[in-house]
């Protein structure tokens, strides 16, 4: 099965390559060698690890899907690593920045820790993969990219409670302004939509029967707006607004074409003889997603609002379609309805922010808790004390070390985990203008509080697609060249390609990788083949018994608890009323989940994974929502909730409609939780539900944009139990906009009050959590959190599994992977993928 990664942070770069390699399947072609030979040769012969379906975003900053972060992970290196039990891991013998660090208390007058210092020293003659150093510049660089306050992407380092950080994020040195920064912005970008909407209500108005051209409403716009002008400078840019908003739409609509490609034989309806009726077009899924496709259950066939023609259409005649019927004459839906309009509310809250910051006099220039600690005088790290370093013409360091300091107030237990970020090179991922303003003090590579350059630098196009960093690997093309890879050529035909990084730490065995797209129910027929050399197939007993039978073929297997764990989740935002998605819940029975494994899984009654010490011991062992089987309680609770049936014997309230898409995450039914899902919709469905059931290869990208209703999927859990980046209301990360906590937080009706209370307790007591370090007090804090969030109804957890590895002995040398007595949820198979290597032959 495709899972989804908890991590979505590059912090531990490695350690995620290590418990990711475990995650993601691994499978080797002996194909596409840049040389040619009958033997297998560590020079020569291409591992290729599958993957999942990749969105394409390579950036270390801004990747949120684990597929994309196992690619990532192989050109990068972080500040931290890990060991087999999920400590903390640096030093000489660990791929990472960190040579030695510390963390040391400061006490107040009565006792109680008042802050703490941390204190790394850098490794020298660490190189990226184009052979310039890796120094302090780049690692500031980093730190201060995710502490922007234009960042936005799934890291959330800025949780942490540095000394100096709000000042700095703020611009403000008053507490009470700090608290309420945000909310201003969000505000002032709600004004600025409802400008944008205000204007086109004129425009139609003064229309009214008339179908405008774009120039047209352009036109008609752009009177208004400079007559409105007059009254208030604010709608100067409503013209340019609503020009971003068609962007933004036709780029909603791309993506929308791109997640539902291959996915028209998992839209299955019967007809009145019992016979499967699929779609068969890229182009019918998406019509079908956007709703002008759909099933006619009454005369079991298929109605196209467009034309049946329109199967046939290309990509641009179906987005071309969409986007005229909407453009310019509905963009008042576009901007309220649609995606469009989250993506207009964030930009416009970003650059109202980068607005206000411009406009700052007395600027605070960084955050005063970090700092380059020996840059002007000597420090002392565990006894040992480190003088100004010296460094060479290229910025290496030619005697001694670099030190980075960083004060946190009180104490944070998952602090050390963000501060074991990736270390990204600041000459690939800044530009010309911020890097030759560094300075250490005032300049860190970053354009301060810049949207535009979170957009078009560290996001450029060129980067997104080619990552690049001081990992074991690097990219290059098919052919074997690094030195002129492109987007296109990194990433071909569903084949992403790697060559050995020769300036990483450790000598790298294994000179070229793939990553290739493999399907999940194809892997052990591929490893049968002799084309896949290591996966992780499902661990089911069938699965096992194959394995088994395949033995002294050369086909071995090990197993290990996962350090994740199954779910189905519901986003508050599709499915609002907190009672119909607990009424969803009544109808899911996790045990089909847990069966499916067949005795390599246990059942899990909180959302966290059994593998973590804080996974509460004592936990009633049922499921949160008893399974109700007859569908009385699913339907009371609706009807309590004053839902009533509609025309056509759908419960309804308001614009509330019980009809939803339950997505299985992947490219087939045989998963964990199908049974589960489709047995829940047929009680459903009995009760004055519409429920349809499908599967969706692209179903985890659509998560990060919180698409999806109802899913089920898998989370990989990070090393500490921290629930901050997940369920925190303050979270910007994507899995938040999963459960719905954008509608959640922007409400002001009172429609998600329920809501809002539990999501305010949960993350008070989130915030507990992270202010001691007693393990005891923690796991008691987490048990109460765990409880809100079953509450809140966005997430049910299903089972708890084991990760099944199969790998061909007679291709990879199985002694330079990780022992079976070593391998734990933190330490895979494939952990130090550099000392891997191949069976070589002559």
């Amino acid at each position: 099965m495709k899972r989804m990664k908890r991590i979505l942070t590059f912090a531990l770069a490695l350690v995620m390559l290590a418990c990711s390699l475990t995650a993601c399947s691994s499978c080797g072609q002996e194909g596409n060698n840049p040389s040619t030979g009958n033997g297998i040769s560590n020079e020569s012969t291409r591992l290729v690890l599958s993957t999942a379906e990749l969105d394409g975003v390579f950036n270390p900053f801004y990747s949120s899907s684990a597929a994309d972060g196992n690619i990532i992970g192989m050109t990068q290196i972080s500040m931290l690593s890990s060991d087999k039990y999920g400590k903390v891991a640096y030093g000489e013998n660990e791929a990472c920045v960190v040579l030695d660090y510390e963390a040391k208390p400061i006490q107040d007058a009565t006792g109680k820790t008042a802050q703490t210092v941390y204190r790394f020293v850098l490794k020298n003659n660490l190189k990226f993969s184009n052979g310039s150093p890796l120094t302090m510049k780049d690692v500031l660089f980093n730190l201060y990219v995710y502490l922007d306050p234009a960042y936005y992407g799934s890291a959330t380092i800025y949780s942490t409670d540095i000394v100096g950080l709000e000042e700095y994020r703020t611009q403000s040195k008053n507490e009470n302004e700090q608290d309420s920064f945000n909310a201003q912005f969000d505000s002032l970008a709600a004004d600025r939509v409802q400008r944008l909407l205000d204007c086109l209500e004129i425009v139609y108005d003064e229309n009214e029967g008339t179908s405008l051209s774009d120039d047209a409403m352009i036109a008609a716009l752009t009177q208004v707006m400079n007559d409105a002008k007059d009254l208030d400078a604010k709608y100067g840019t409503v013209v340019d607004d609503y020009n971003l908003a068609k962007k933004y739409f036709r780029e909603e609509l791309e993506k929308d074409y791109k997640n539902n490609l291959g996915t028209a034989q998992d839209i299955v309806y019967t007809d009145k003889n019992g016979q499967k009726v699929t779609l068969t077009t890229d182009t019918e899924a998406f019509l079908f997603a956007e709703g002008l496709i759909w099933w006619n259950k009454d005369e079991y066939k298929f109605e196209y609002s467009l034309g049946e023609a329109s199967k046939n259409w290309s990509q641009q005649q179906a987005i071309d379609a969409i986007y005229s019927s909407y453009v310019p004459n509905q963009m008042d839906v576009v901007v309220t309805l649609w995606q469009t309009a989250t993506e207009l509310l964030t930009y416009f809250s970003y650059l109202e922010k980068q607005a206000y910051f411009a406009g700052v006099q007395d600027k605070i220039e960084n955050v005063s808790g970090i700092r380059y600690a020996n840059r002007k005088e000597a420090v002392t790290v565990n006894g040992k004390e480190y003088g100004i370093p010296t460094l060479n013409s290229d910025g290496s360091v030619a005697s001694g070390n670099e030190v980075l300091e960083i004060t946190i107030n009180e104490v944070d237990p998952k602090a050390i985990w963000n501060f074991a970020f990736t270390v990204a090179p600041m000459y690939y991922y800044s530009n010309e203008e911020q890097i030759s303003k560094f300075d250490y003090e005032k300049n860190f590579g970053v354009e301060f509080g810049s949207i535009e350059f979170q957009d078009n630098v560290i996001k450029n196009p060129d980067k997104i697609g080619v990552p690049v960093g001081a990992g074991p690997y690097k990219a290059t093309t098919q052919s074997g060249d690094s030195s002129n890879v492109t987007e296109d050529t990194f990433r071909a035909l569903n084949v992403v390609y790697f060559e050995r990084n020769e300036h990483f730490m450790f000598p790298v065995k294994i000179k070229y990788i793939n990553y290739q797209v493999v399907s999940t129910n194809l892997m052990l027929d591929t490893l049968y083949s002799g084309g896949v050399h290591f996966v992780e197939p499902a661990c089911k007993q069938e699965n096992i018994d194959n394995l088994e039978s395949r033995k002294s073929e050369g086909f071995e297997s090990s197993f290990v608890m996962t350090n994740g764990y199954g779910y189905i989740g519901i986003n508050a935002e599709k499915v609002p009323n907190l009672s119909v998605r607990r009424a969803i819940m009544h109808a899911i029975n996790t045990q089909h989940a847990v069966d499916y494994y067949m005795g390599y899984s246990y059942s899990i009654y909180r959302p966290m994974t059994m593998a973590s010490w804080a996974y509460p011991k004592d936990v009633e062992q049922k499921q949160y929502y008893a399974f109700d089987s007859t569908g009385a309680i699913s339907e009371q609770l609706v009807k309590d909730a004053g839902y009533t049936k509609n025309a056509d014997g759908v419960y309804q309230k308001g614009n509330d409609v019980c009809k939803y898409t339950f997505t299985i995450a992947g490219d087939t039914t045989d998963h964990p939780a199908y049974n589960s899902l489709k047995i829940a919709a047929e009680i459903l469905n009995a009760h004055g539900f519409d429920i349809d059931v499908r599967t969706d290869i692209n179903a985890l990208a659509k998560l990060n944009n919180g698409d999806l209703t109802v899913w089920a999927a898998a989370w990989g859990a990070g090393v500490d139990p921290d629930m901050y980046q997940v369920y925190h209301i303050d979270s910007t990360a994507g899995s938040t906009a999963n459960w719905g906590y954008r509608a959640i937080r922007k409400d002001t009706t009172g429609k998600y009050a329920a809501e809002q209370k539990l999501v305010r307790e949960l993350s008070d007591i989130i915030d507990q959590a992270r202010e001691t370090l007693d393990e005891g007090r923690r796991t008691e804090l987490y048990a109460d959190a765990l409880d809100k969030v079953m509450e809140l109804a966005v997430e049910l957890p299903t089972y708890q599994r084991s990760d099944l590895f199969a790998y061909n002995s007679n291709i990879i040398d199985t002694s330079t992977l990780t022992p079976k007595e070593d391998l734990t949820p933190y330490n895979g198979p494939l952990s130090r993928i550099w000392e891997v290597g191949l069976k070589e032959t002559a």
